[in-house]
């Protein structure tokens, strides 16, 4: 069977929050093949976010200090770590996320292709957190997570970069990047108000920030952030269009994927084939992590036939149905939610994978051409 592939750049999804697992999308025989890895580069666009180096610059300082405290070695701010952190802390502002791997736009890639883009080499780490105002109160959340904590107190970690943005909503995005890298000599670290030693002196469960050993009291006050709420969660619903579209049955009339990346009346036109199409789009930079999954299609045929959705799982290796309903000569919308294990839909099992969606008509031996508007996902990361 002859398969016609249709490509074009469309605006990829916004994905959230997620551990620092890193993992290449795999491909299923027989299936739509993994997304080709790309590298990029490490400059921050112009709208991404309005940069905040005097917090950067203070996390810099709170974070020597700590580590002053436990007789730690000074992390140097250098350009190669800076530069990641930079790009993260920006694009996280501007597209309204948070999760370590980096989605598109401009391209979608692994924290490690990051690193290596910004010139990080050796052994690194990274913190990210949004929702924090000041860098005292970011600070004290990482402190009191221990694999962020864990990062900063790291004694094989030379150098440090940090980066803040604010994004459009007035919420702060923070990255911090650390490396065995060596740099020029660090600055001093500030000194320590009194009674902050690193210790829980006042039972509240959070670490007393910054430490000062010096000090030990039962009724410390001057936490920096004693209250502060952990970040609130990332957006709860995100969608994602194709990148990409194949035709496996019908003829190609007109239109592209930029035609189904949006409600605009713009179309994907596919006359039917003896009495059929049938074609399904590619949807990549989704989280394997996804706890809710639907898909939206919206389109009309030139006469009447019978519509079907599916979503490939790669798992099992099937398109998995999502029901059928009667398409006529009026647009109309159709949505439908996705059960079961919803990782199955994503391909890889770790990190960032695709999403494939199929969208077929039949009407006997009629003839016809289907024209598709829209066809989008929304799920929950």
């Amino acid at each position: 069977m002859t398969k016609t592939q249709l490509f074009t750049r469309a605006p990829a999804v916004l994905f959230a929050a997620g551990a620092l697992v890193i993992a290449a999308p795999t491909g299923v025989p027989g299936a739509p093949a993994a997304a080709q890895a790309v590298v990029g580069d490490c400059t921050p666009g112009g709208d991404w976010g309005t940069p905040r180096p005097d917090f950067a610059q203070r996390v810099v300082a709170l974070v020597n200090q700590h580590r002053a405290s436990l007789g730690l070695s000074q992390l140097t701010v250098a350009t190669a770590p800076t530069s990641s952190a930079v790009w993260k802390a920006r694009h996280m502002a501007r597209y309204l996320y948070m999760t370590h791997d980096d989605p598109a736009p401009p391209i979608a890639r692994t924290t490690v292709q990051r690193m290596e883009a910004c010139g990080v080499t050796g052994g690194w780490g990274e913190n990210i957190a949004y929702g924090y105002t000041t860098p005292e109160a970011v600070m004290q959340g990482w402190l009191n997570s221990p694999g962020h904590r864990a990062n900063i107190e790291n004694a094989s970690y030379r150098t440090i970069g940090v980066g803040a943005a604010t994004s459009s909503t007035g919420r702060v995005y923070w990255a911090q990047a650390f490396s065995t890298q060596t740099g020029s000599t660090p600055p001093p670290p500030p000194a320590a108000p009194a009674c902050s030693n690193g210790q829980d002196d006042d039972g509240d469960g959070k670490v007393d920030y910054p430490a000062d050993p010096g000090c030990a009291s039962s009724a410390d006050t001057d936490e920096f952030n004693s209250t502060a709420p952990p970040p609130p969660p990332p957006p709860t619903t995100l969608t994602g269009v194709p990148s990409g579209a194949t035709i496996n049955q019908g003829t190609y009339v007109g239109g592209g994927v930029a035609g189904i990346t949006a409600d605009d009346d713009a179309f994907l036109r596919i006359g039917s084939a003896s009495g059929s199409v049938l074609w399904w789009g590619r949807i990549t930079g989704i989280p394997n992590t996804i706890t809710s999954l639907s898909t939206t299609y919206r389109g009309f045929s030139s006469s009447p036939c019978t519509q079907t959705l599916s979503v490939w799982n790669w798992t099992l290796g099937y398109w998995a149905s999502l029901g059928s309903k009667s398409l006529g000569t009026t647009e109309t919308a159709t949505t439908a939610t996705v059960s079961g294990t919803l990782a199955d839909y994503v391909s890889g099992s770790t990190g960032n994978g695709d999403v494939a969606v199929r969208v077929g008509c039949s009407a006997g031996s009629a003839s016809f051409t289907q024209s598709s508007d829209l066809l989008q996902i929304a799920y929950t990361p």
